[in-house]
């Protein structure tokens, strides 16, 4: 049971980011910069007014001309924070009734402490048992320190504290302070950042935090099985089968390319000539490799592509199970491969280093050799990804043993 919940302010409880954009397009035109739109803004915010002015500021500005505009974006901010800022729809609702259920809540910002203690005050007054802001000299989010300290004077325990943000930041704060994260969908990131972050819960609406027994515990069992809202098992399957089909047009590739280049000495030396009759078989595996490498090219070169397209669309986790999906049976393939290489080598090395070894022989031993060698470092590479992919899915598997409350 949950006995206490920390807040991040803009963009969980807050919707700031206009006069925050305001704020910061009145400072660029002043000293004749660019402006910056409120998705851009989205971006740049998180990390406190500092680091928001250090990022619209044009590449290069020197330190002092960024104190000079700290400065005026801190005035400019105080007079006009509260033009178009208010509470997301739901979010007073939501204090209501955590309250009503004897929550004690905080509000932890990197926003600086002297505003963000009034801003918290005047529209959630008497809601918030503590509000923490930033302070000079003291780290920011998402270092614990402050988090911490706040907890420490809620009498708040990790292991029944909820931290709740909209960030990758926020994410990262309560999982350095050992906190459940819930990730909201209202403010300024999106799914993907808040999962590849490691937030253990992601919630659409404010009134799903107070359906922890429906709506958390739906997502914990879909990560654990890995069938993410935004990343289906049909999804998964369909990225994995790509990848494979392409590193099986790949290996395809590789071994005509192979034998195009084998035949490539003679053709240069003998050359070969339809109409005079001569070297015909060597012209036939020519002109048959060359078109080979052409016919297995196209269909490679569509699916890589489109293997890279489907993977940057599915969230960290659901990436880490093609790697599994794809790297075990290729791993197995080219171990088998190896495995067979390995007894011919055996076997034909007698012949090859024995007295009297034909040429021919001689060098097809070297061919086998060095494909050994290939597919060894490719067998080397298949390992490694399977492995890691598999080691970050037991660990990600073991983050979201703990159950969700079924109440507060």
């Amino acid at each position: 049971m949950y006995t206490h919940v920390i807040f991040d302010l803009d963009g969980t409880l807050l919707n700031t980011i206009d006069d925050l954009a305001d704020a910061g397009n009145h400072v660029c035109a002043a000293h004749g910069w660019p402006v910056h739109t409120v998705d851009e803004f989205k971006r740049m915010v998180g990390n406190g007014i500092p680091k928001l002015v250090e990022r619209f500021a044009p590449a290069g500005t020197d330190g002092e001309t960024l104190a000079q505009v700290l400065a005026e974006f801190s005035a400019y901010y105080d007079e006009h924070k509260e033009d178009k800022t208010a509470p997301y729809p739901g979010i007073p609702e939501l204090l209501t009734a955590l309250k009503g259920q004897g929550v004690r809540m905080a509000v932890l910002s990197n926003k600086a402490h002297a505003l963000a203690g009034p801003v918290v005050e005047h529209y959630f007054p008497g809601m918030f048992d503590a509000v923490q802001g930033a302070l000079p000299d003291v780290p920011v989010k998402p270092d614990p320190t402050l988090l911490r300290s706040l907890m420490e004077r809620l009498g708040a325990k990790p292991e029944t504290t909820l931290f709740v943000g909209d960030s990758d930041v926020d994410v990262l704060t309560g999982k350095n302070g050992g906190l459940t994260v819930v990730g909201v969908l209202w403010g300024f990131r999106d799914r993907r950042e808040l999962e590849g972050a490691g937030a253990d819960y992601v919630i659409a609406r404010p009134e799903a935090l107070l359906r922890p027994g429906v709506d958390q515990h739906r997502q914990a069992r879909q990560k654990a099985t890995g069938g993410e809202e935004t990343a289906k098992t049909g999804s998964v399957v369909r990225c994995a089968l790509c990848w494979l089909a392409a590193a099986f047009f790949a290996l395809l590739e590789l071994a005509d390319l192979w034998w195009l280049f084998t035949l490539l000495p003679d053709v240069l030396r003998y050359g070969y000539d339809w109409e005079a009759g001569y070297n015909l078989h060597l012209a036939e595996d020519f002109e048959i490799a060359g078109a080979l490498a052409i016919f297995l090219g196209v269909p490679l070169l569509l699916l890589l592509p489109l293997s890279v397209l489907f993977t940057r669309k599915l969230p960290r986790y659901s990436r880490l199970t093609v790697g599994c999906w794809v790297g075990w049976p290729a791993a197995a393939v080219l171990a088998l491969f190896e495995c067979h290489g390995g007894l011919y080598l055996a076997e034909r090395l007698p012949d090859v280093v024995g007295p009297g070894a034909e040429p021919y022989l001689v060098e097809n031993w070297r061919e086998a050799a060095v494909m050994m060698v290939v597919a060894g470092v490719l067998l080397v590479l298949m390992l490694a990804l399977a492995v890691y992919c598999t080691v970050k899915l037991g660990k990600r598997g073991r983050s979201h043993e703990h159950p969700a409350p079924d109440k507060w």
